[in-house]
Formats: C-alpha cells, sequence, structure tokens
C-alpha cells in the first residue's frame, strides 16, 4: 500500500500558485465558475487542492430572458 500524494503533481506550478493567492487572502475576489456563476466574496482560505473557500459571499445574478447576461442584482449566500 502506498501513500498518497501531497500534491496535485503540478510541482513548481503549485508553490507558485500558492506563493500568489496569498497575495489576495483577506480581500474581495470575483470567481467565475464553470457553468457561467460569477461570485465575489472575501478569500479567507484555500487546501492543498486549490478549492478555495470565501466569505461575505454574493453571487451575482443572470438575466432571466439571457443567461448569457450577468444584471447587477446579488444575492447573499455567505460561506462558500
Amino acid at each position: 500500500m502506498s501513500a498518497l500524494p501531497t500534491t496535485t503533481g503540478h510541482g513548481s506550478k503549485d508553490n507558485k500558485f500558492m506563493t500568489e493567492i496569498k497575495k489576495f487572502m483577506n480581500q474581495k475576489i470575483r470567481v467565475k465558475f464553470d457553468g457561467g456563476r460569477e461570485v465575489v466574496g472575501n478569500l479567507i482560505g484555500h487546501d492543498a487542492l486549490f478549492n478555495l473557500v470565501l466569505d461575505k459571499t454574493e453571487e451575482y445574478i443572470r438575466d432571466p430572458n439571457d443567461c448569457l447576461i450577468l444584471t447587477e442584482k446579488t444575492r447573499n449566500i455567505g460561506l462558500v
């Protein structure tokens, strides 16, 4: 039985990303998800797989007539 790897297999790319993301800790960032959803929240953490933890998060609502258009309307979704 072998041990699980501790990185995602990208070596120096992982280290570079870790140092880059630390610049944005405790700052408001905007994230675009696969599928088109967009949120804004305060970056409060991440894990070794680069999953982000956002607090005080708001999701931008899409136009009901055209799903490609974001409106200025938001909804609070809190901790993500």
